[in-house]
């Protein structure tokens, strides 16, 4: 999250020398750079904490680790990218309070995701679900949902309802 502290750490075969240090260095575009530094001299005690820049906002980051010392250097990068900022484009916060709504499902989920209907007019509910980026995984049908074969994590159910405009939208954490 910008302007957050979060720890950047590492292993290292390397010895804890004076003689060894680590640089770091951020890439936004993707794993081949170009990369920015975030630190250079830290010794190599495998944590180094670091003040997100409120600027940076991508969905592409990567971190490169170079362990170096007298001779040689060795570098490493994240295995995955991670996220920066707010990457939802055309998110905003509601100007008031909404009104309460039936929402779908449970808050937490162990293999099976049950949806409902729509108590006010006896109509089944339309709905997807969504992964943390904002992706369609599967669509839901009223009742009982088998998500077991999901990665276990958090998730949102976005419903839609027969009456215009009617859009609801609820975390889940599916679990083993």
């Amino acid at each position: 999250m910008n302007g957050s502290a979060q720890f950047i750490d590492w292993w290292s075969a390397a010895p804890n020398a004076d003689s060894t240090r680590v640089r770091l260095d951020l890439s936004t575009t993707g794993n081949s750079g170009p990369w920015q530094l975030i630190a250079d001299s830290l010794r190599n005690a495998g944590r180094y904490q670091w003040l997100v820049p409120d600027s940076i906002i991508s969905g592409d980051c990567y971190v490169r680790y170079t362990v170096y010392g007298p001779g040689a250097s060795v570098e490493a990068t994240t295995p995955r990218a991670f996220v920066i900022g707010d990457t939802v484009l055309g998110t905003a916060e509601s100007p008031k309070p909404q009104a309460p709504s039936r929402k779908p499902g449970a808050t937490i989920v162990r293999g099976v995701l049950d949806l409902g209907v729509d108590s006010r007019q006896h109509t089944a509910i339309r709905a997807e679900l969504l992964d943390i980026s904002g992706r369609s995984v599967m669509e839901l049908r009223p009742g009982a949902n088998d998500v077991s074969r999901l990665r276990p994590g958090v998730y949102f159910v976005r419903a839609v309802s027969r009456e215009p405009l009617a859009v609801g939208c609820r975390k889940v954490v599916v679990t083993r």
